[in-house]
């Protein structure tokens, strides 16, 4: 998968996304805020490339994220998540920067889980890519 960039619509990077060295994990790199506008634009993409490449595991890694809107939760749970483990996605890690609110955010998704898709966040990165390397 060749490297993609999503910027925001003020033309600041946003997102950035690739495979992981095996080409078994989509890894997606956010920066900046996690707004509404931006969420939807972001995960579009990650979509588009889980569905392109059939990944069924991705990391999120939003160590470079510096706010996060609470709200959009439930638009990534009742929207992404949904119409992302109907595509083949399974396992979602997410890793977070010491931001509190990005932590919170991250953490809240975790109450995801079910038989189709299996959400876990993270302290660490190295864990978070652990946990996804075992599952196939």
């Amino acid at each position: 998968m060749e490297k993609v960039e999503v910027f925001n619509q003020f033309g600041r990077l946003l997102l950035t996304l690739e495979a992981d060295k095996d080409g078994q994990v989509l890894l997606a790199h956010w920066q900046g805020h996690f707004n509404i506008e931006n969420v939807r634009a972001g995960f579009e993409k990650i979509e588009e490339a889980i569905k392109k490449h059939k990944f069924n595991k991705l990391l999120l890694n939003n160590k470079n994220v510096m706010g996060y809107q609470i709200e959009v939760n439930p638009w990534i749970k009742e929207n992404f998540f949904q119409s992302a483990a109907q595509i083949g996605l399974k396992q979602v890690a997410a890793f977070s920067s010491d931001n509190i609110s990005v932590e919170f955010g991250s953490r809240d998704l975790a109450q995801v889980s079910s038989n189709t898709l299996n959400y876990k966040h993270f302290y660490s990165l190295r864990e978070a890519e652990n946990w996804l390397r075992t599952f196939k």
